[in-house]
């Protein structure tokens, strides 16, 4: 994960050209816990829908389900390259044990003048209410290819 995030930290100030795109369907991949296809629908400047498709890979194999109302906000890491975002969600959870639960997620993404693309990494506790109550969390980052 270190790996991960020097990576992630390297594009952010590398990128000159970087900007906010706040327009269009995205879709693309997230590499994490889970792993599977990523989803964007932005709604305004700074409103966006997003989902994931995925599934744990591991002795458990199971499938996941996410849909998040995100909130995006320039001035947070004030930088032309980024953008930070937060917003609740939900997650259904398939597999072992099924389960239905809210989460938060939090992330930074990073889009490009030259290329209708965003690289991004977020983190999301989760509270998984039915059968049970459990707390988790997901963690992931990826890319997205976006249609106008």
């Amino acid at each position: 994960m270190k790996k991960v995030l020097l990576v992630f930290v390297m594009v952010l100030f590398l990128v000159p050209q970087a900007f906010a795109q706040n327009t269009g369907k995205g879709v693309g991949v997230i590499i994490g816990e889970p792993t599977g296809i990523s989803l964007k629908l932005w709604q305004s400047s700074s409103i966006a829908f997003d989902g994931g498709l995925a599934w744990s890979i591991g002795p458990n194999s199971r499938f996941h389900f996410h849909g998040d109302y995100l909130i995006h906000n320039k001035e947070v890491l004030n930088s032309p390259n980024a953008i930070f975002y937060f917003g609740p969600g939900l997650r259904l959870r398939l597999g072992d044990e099924d389960r239905i639960g809210v989460r938060g997620v939090a992330g930074v993404d990073i889009y490009f003048k030259q290329a209708p693309i965003d690289f991004f990494i977020e983190v999301a506790p989760i509270l998984d209410l039915i059968p049970g109550t459990y707390l988790s969390f997901n963690a992931g980052f990826g890319f997205r290819y976006f249609f106008n």
